[in-house]
């Protein structure tokens, strides 16, 4: 644990206050520290995790925002998603880093909400006794960039040009409303495939693929459809609207992005197999491969401010926030908002938007999506610089992610074993989309 006096003294008076009436013991008051330095503080964020509004609602307040110039919480109340006292109660949060360390405790579980208020007021009594109040930290400024940016007050211009390439292909949309219809005859969606020769080209790629084996090579869309499934179809179609849309100037990024997509996206698949609930591998694969559609999103809209945050990135700074100063949003809120917008399931857009959260996040959200958790732990797997042909050092990293991440996935160092397969996967892959 860090020593007391590198401590703000806000968080130092906290500490003591915790700890001498018996709240948290030093193990539990690091661990409650280390969730409140990686909580997002915008509003949104933190009514998701206090239970205020759902996803879905989220995004219906980011659509008002799209068409009108309002701040998140007078979106909000519009909506009627939250009132006007809730999102007085954010905003407090926001401004007091004392209040939110305590909310804290109650995303932690370590207390119940309904302790908190006699907490607070504790607290001040406490304060009274040393006649002093905790002060917020004063963060000194991170160094900008040079460069126009998009600005934070400038989020529904980002939002709106999302929203214009929001449509699905229209073969797309009818393939994924037919393939609802669990009786739907392979037929007919096969003939509705072959009006898209590029979506009909892909198809017969990846069923003649090697990773789907198959002795009788494959050349009608119908008998593909019979080998891959319906699922699968679902999946090589979305992916193909996806590849087909962002196609950006960035090159060298776009490869990078895919190339980690598909990596995660088979990891995620390997997760869902181990998993005993026995997750669908399909969806686990289709939501592991858009995770990182946010970047895309925002590359291809926004290059030159794309260029700074990798620039910043590369010096140190951390993703979301570089994200968050250039675009107003991180490419998980952009990512998500797409998903949102072609009516992806709710677990596939939840997955998305928290591919990058630590633990205690993931802890604290109130409807924690299994499908959330395998693409959170694939994403992470899919950054660690593995090699095929070295199976003990690929078992020394994954054995080196810190012991949280690998017990709340479940994760050890045996999965080295399936990376050489994977590995093989992920390069046939990358081929066939392109």
């Amino acid at each position: 644990m860090e020593a007391v006096t590198s401590l703000p003294a806000w968080l130092r008076i906290l500490s003591e206050f915790l700890t001498q009436r018996g709240v948290l013991d030093a193990d539990q008051l690091s661990r409650v520290r280390s969730l409140h330095a990686k909580l997002d503080r915008r509003i949104g964020q933190l009514a998701l995790l206090m239970g205020y509004v759902s996803l879905k609602q989220v995004f219906a307040i980011l659509g008002v925002q799209a068409e009108n110039p309002l701040r998140f919480g007078e979106a909000a109340v519009r909506t009627g998603a939250l009132t006007p006292s809730q999102v007085q109660e954010i905003l407090s949060l926001q401004k007091s880093p004392s209040d939110l360390f305590l909310q804290t405790l109650v995303f932690a579980e370590f207390i119940e909400s309904s302790h908190l208020p006699a907490l607070m007021e504790d607290l001040r009594r406490f304060l009274g006794d040393k006649n002093r109040a905790p002060q917020a930290p004063s963060a000194s400024p991170t160094p900008a960039d040079d460069g126009e940016r998009v600005g934070r007050d400038e989020v529904r211009t980002v939002l709106k040009r999302i929203r214009s390439i929001g449509t699905l292909p229209a073969v797309v949309q009818r393939i994924l409303a037919m393939t609802d219809d669990p009786n739907c005859e392979v037929r007919a969606v096969g003939k509705v495939v072959t009006t898209d020769p590029n979506l009909t080209v892909q198809l017969l790629r990846v069923v003649n693929s090697a990773a789907l084996g198959g002795a009788r090579r494959i050349s009608n869309a119908s008998d593909a459809i019979s080998r891959i499934g319906i699922r699968g179809l679902r999946n090589v179609a979305l992916a193909t609207a996806v590849l087909d849309r962002f196609q950006g100037s960035d090159r060298k990024g776009m490869r990078r992005i895919w190339a980690h997509s598909v990596l995660t996206s088979l990891w995620a698949q390997t997760l869902a197999a181990a998993r005993k609930e026995r997750y669908p591998e399909e969806d686990a694969f289709i939501a592991g491969l858009i995770h990182d559609l946010g970047s895309t999103i925002l590359r291809q809209f926004f290059p030159e401010a794309a260029t700074r945050v990798d620039r910043q990135v590369s010096g140190g700074r951390a993703p979301g926030e570089a994200e968050q100063e250039a675009f107003g949003q991180t490419h998980e809120d952009a990512g998500a908002y797409l998903c949102e917008l072609w009516s992806l399931p709710a677990a596939t857009t939840q997955a998305v938007l928290y591919h990058h959260a630590g633990v205690p996040v993931l802890k604290a959200l109130p409807d924690l999506q299994p499908l959330t958790a395998l693409v959170n732990g694939a994403c992470r797997l899919a950054d660690l610089a593995l090699v095929p042909e070295d199976e003990a050092g690929n078992r020394r990293a994954i054995d080196a992610l810190d012991p949280e991440f690998r017990a709340f996935h479940k994760i050890d160092g045996s999965l080295a074993l399936l990376f050489p397969a994977i590995h093989a996967r992920s390069l046939e892959m990358s081929a066939w989309l392109g």
